[in-house]
């Protein structure tokens, strides 16, 4: 199966058949950057320089992720088994399925979407009789967020007066619910993948070996374990990823463990595209 590399423009076809090292790959909306990664995928495998196994492919929706399985899947011979293709949340529950003893969670564990989060933190406060005049529960579930985005478990809070003390008592108290029940919420995902590779070195020094090439698309500068699970995804390479500026415009990383290497960059401009 061809890869059609003669329809890429050139800005496009260096992308793709970019050396391995770090690369950062600028590009406007609607300006090809799916399909490069995709073509950028099954090139390392066709060319024999990556197996299905060795890829990490991440996105920020479902629906991404399934077309860039579909658009790798065409393009290859046979299907791409071994590979993870999925969004952050998503390879996040899949690995943490595959590792849960070592998580801390029972194999069947169930994932709260944010509904169900709410109502689980209004049920925890019902039974503490809490004020939620005080502590609205929606607040809560923000405050809990916000602290499981940034890395920060309930003993870690910084505490600077009486409200935020008792915020931080009562995300204990949640997380004590959920360890109990055996459910994780959205940021619970990236968080608790996180903090399994960052300190099982043995499993961390696996996936570093076994994912050769980790592709993210919709880049976005990480913030703590926010951004979808970017931490995870540098605990894998053992380093922190260089990253470029903050954009909504660009979109497409393609990467190999280097020793100590620069990013490097490509740009094109959105009028030289082809369809995403």
């Amino acid at each position: 199966m061809s890869l059609h590399l003669e329809h890429l423009n050139p800005e496009q076809l260096a992308a793709v058949t970019a050396p391995d090292e770090h690369a950062l790959i600028l590009a406007g909306a609607g300006s090809g950057k799916t399909r490069v990664l995709t073509t950028r995928i099954a090139w390392l495998i066709k060319g024999g320089r990556a197996a299905p196994a060795n890829v990490l492919a991440v996105t920020f929706t479902n629906k991404a992720a399934r077309e860039m399985l579909t658009r790798v899947t065409a393009m290859l011979p046979a299907s791409p088994r071994g590979m993870w293709i999925g969004t952050f949340h998503g390879l996040a529950n899949r690995m943490l399925r595959m590792h849960h003893a070592e998580a801390g969670l029972p194999q069947a564990f169930t994932i709260l979407d944010s509904q169900d989060q709410l109502a689980a933190i209004k049920r925890m406060a019902k039974s503490m009789n809490v004020d939620e005049e005080r502590f609205p529960p929606r607040e809560l579930m923000y405050f809990i967020n916000g602290q499981k985005e940034e890395g920060i478990r309930p003993r870690e809070v910084r505490v600077t007066d009486e409200t935020t003390k008792g915020y931080a008592s009562l995300y204990a108290a949640y997380d004590e619910q959920c360890q109990r029940e055996g459910v994780v919420d959205f940021a619970e995902l990236l968080l608790r993948c996180y903090e399994l590779l960052a300190r099982n070195e043995i499993l961390r020094e696996h996936y570093s070996q076994r994912f050769r090439y980790i592709l993210v698309d919709e880049f976005r500068t990480p913030t703590g374990c926010s951004t979808g699970g970017s931490s995870s995804c540098r605990a894998i390479r053992g380093r922190r990823r260089a990253a470029g500026p903050s954009s909504s415009r660009w979109a497409t990383t393609t990467s190999r463990s280097t020793p100590s290497a620069a990013p490097t960059s490509a740009t094109w401009p959105t009028s030289s595209a082809t369809s995403r």
